[in-house]
C-alpha cells in the first residue's frame, strides 16, 4: 500500500482543457511549481503558482526530448509520486498515484 502523501513531493499531470502546462509539482513546504513546455505555455494569473518553469521542448513535436527534460526536472525537485489517472489506467497500475521510477518507465515505453 502507498505511503501517506501529505509529506511527499507530488507531480500532478495537467489534463485540463485547455491545460496550463505539463503539470504541477506540489512541494513539501506547500509551494507549487507549474511545469510548462514550449508548445503549452499560456499566460498564468500572478499568484496562481509559486514558480513557473518552461522546458525548451514542445512535447507535441519532440515527445522523447521533452519527456527527458520533464524527468530531469522531476528528479531535481525530488518528486516521489506522480498523479496520472489516465496513464495508470492505461497500464493497469492499480493506483493513480505512481512512484516516480514507475512513471519514468511507463512514459519511456513510448520511445
Amino acid at each position: 500500500m502507498m505511503d501517506n502523501l501529505d509529506d511527499k513531493v507530488l507531480f500532478v499531470v495537467d489534463y485540463l482543457s485547455p491545460p496550463s502546462g505539463c503539470g504541477v509539482i506540489n512541494r513539501r513546504d506547500g509551494s507549487t511549481l507549474l511545469l510548462q513546455h514550449a508548445g503549452c505555455k499560456p499566460e498564468i494569473l500572478g499568484g496562481s503558482f509559486d514558480e513557473v518553469l518552461c522546458i525548451d521542448s514542445d512535447m507535441g513535436v519532440e515527445y522523447e526530448k521533452g519527456n527527458e527534460e520533464v524527468i530531469s526536472v522531476l528528479k531535481r525537485e525530488g518528486v516521489e509520486y506522480v498523479y496520472d489517472h489516465d496513464l495508470a489506467e492505461q497500464h493497469e497500475v492499480g493506483s493513480s498515484y505512481i512512484e516516480l521510477d514507475k512513471f519514468i518507465e511507463l512514459t519511456r515505453f513510448y520511445y
